[in-house]
């Protein structure tokens, strides 16, 4: 996924958390093509961008897709 700016957003994450967001992005195809010593790289940020871009276009889906997949810290009400 080619990109067409720079932005830098810095958040603290887990030590391991990075690896395991390249190989997600990997897995799913997201991977760095713009030339460079980067090429081919896996691409946690255009992973990010498109998880965004999707969730501006259907935030219910998007939403039911996260949850369904256990990602959700909302208490359980029973």
């Amino acid at each position: 996924m080619a990109r067409s700016y720079k932005y830098s957003y810095q958040i603290r994450i887990e030590p391991d958390t990075r690896p395991i967001l390249a190989e997600i992005a990997e897995a799913l195809g997201f991977v760095n093509d713009v030339p460079g010593a980067r090429q081919g790289d896996p691409s946690p940020a255009s992973l990010l961008d498109m998880l965004a871009e999707r969730y501006r276009q259907n935030p219910g889906r998007v939403l039911a897709a996260l949850r369904d997949a256990g990602l959700s810290m909302e208490q359980e009400t029973t």
